[in-house]
């Protein structure tokens, strides 16, 4: 019995089968380096790099002498504290919701809120992401909160103070006109 074949004879037809074995070739090594794609990202978190920022000190004076660049203690020279874990929650929540991400930035501001639940500026965002996604009722919560922080919340205050007098306008409803 007689076995099928891809082509009628054995012998003949050698660039077919080099072409098939080209294409079976690439196959594999696009399987290959997806898959190593997708591990390498879930060994790191998945997470995006963020972009560093590096201070750079410039003098506001020419140095006279080096006696007076040692004079110079080396707590000056220490870089600014790096940002509580609260507020880099908040910068990833607000990337995320500009990028659509409201799941995620909802997530996100949740734990910074869980972290600093006095913070009204990530009560602010919160509030804002929850009228992003058309939830009203959360986000009225969200600026009531703020609202009884009272006036040492700042700019969110008077946010808060005129979202909830005012309302959120809901989107589909037309005003008379």
């Amino acid at each position: 019995m007689r076995i099928f074949t891809l082509s009628s004879s054995l012998k003949s037809d050698n660039s077919f089968k080099i072409g098939l074995g080209l294409v079976i070739l690439f196959a594999a090594a696009e399987i290959f380096s997806t898959g190593y794609y997708y591990i390498g990202r879930a060994r790191t978190g998945g997470a995006p790099a963020q972009a560093s920022i590096v201070a750079v000190r410039t003098p506001s004076a020419p140095a006279a002498t080096p006696s007076s660049i040692k004079a110079e203690s080396p707590a000056a020279e220490a870089s600014p504290p790096a940002p509580s874990l609260s507020d880099q929650l908040l910068n990833e929540a607000v990337e995320l919701r500009d990028r659509g991400d409201t799941a995620n930035a909802l997530a996100r501001l949740q734990e910074a809120s869980g972290q600093d639940p006095k913070n009204a500026k990530i009560l602010e965002e919160l509030a804002k992401t929850y009228e992003s996604t058309q939830n009203i009722v959360r986000s009225n919560e969200t600026w009531r909160k703020i609202q009884e922080m009272g006036p040492s919340a700042g700019a969110s205050f008077e946010l808060a103070d005129k979202r909830l007098k005012m309302g959120v306008p809901t989107p589909g409803v037309a005003g008379p006109g």
